[in-house]
């Protein structure tokens, strides 16, 4: 995959001039960052998971949520399903208190770690936090 999408790419992102909405949970809004994060990454999914979960209720999108997506095996390794996946998202309550986990079987994004805090409704990438 050819993608301009790196650590030092994301720390050009610090606040932001245009709010995007959601297809689908139209509460849930994201910064330049993170559109580009979708469009380089092409990772719309993982704001699908965001704009889902948030959707459900079971993370309230009015409270402080930090995001993150992690390729790291050890961590993606699902004790459940007694299967390897290549990622895991996890959404904490900003002191590591796990609320919400989902396993990522396949994805070719092209960073290790990202992670994005849902600040009222806007979902952002750190830096721009």
């Amino acid at each position: 995959m050819n993608t301009k999408l790196s650590e030092e790419s994301l720390s050009y992102f610090y606040g932001t001039e245009n709010y995007y909405r959601h297809a689908l949970n139209k509460n849930l809004l994201y910064t330049d960052g993170v559109q580009y994060v979708a469009e380089e990454g092409k990772a719309y999914w993982l704001i699908d998971i965001v704009a889902s979960v948030t959707s459900c209720f079971v993370v309230d999108s009015d409270d402080f949520t930090t995001w993150t997506l992690t390729k790291d095996k050890e961590k993606a390794y699902n004790k459940e399903l007694d299967t390897q996946c290549d990622a895991v998202v996890i959404c904490d309550d900003g002191n590591g208190k796990e609320l919400y986990k989902q396993y990522i079987e396949y994805t070719d994004f092209p960073l290790d770690n990202l992670e994005m805090f849902l600040i009222q409704g806007v979902l952002m990438l750190a830096s721009e936090y």
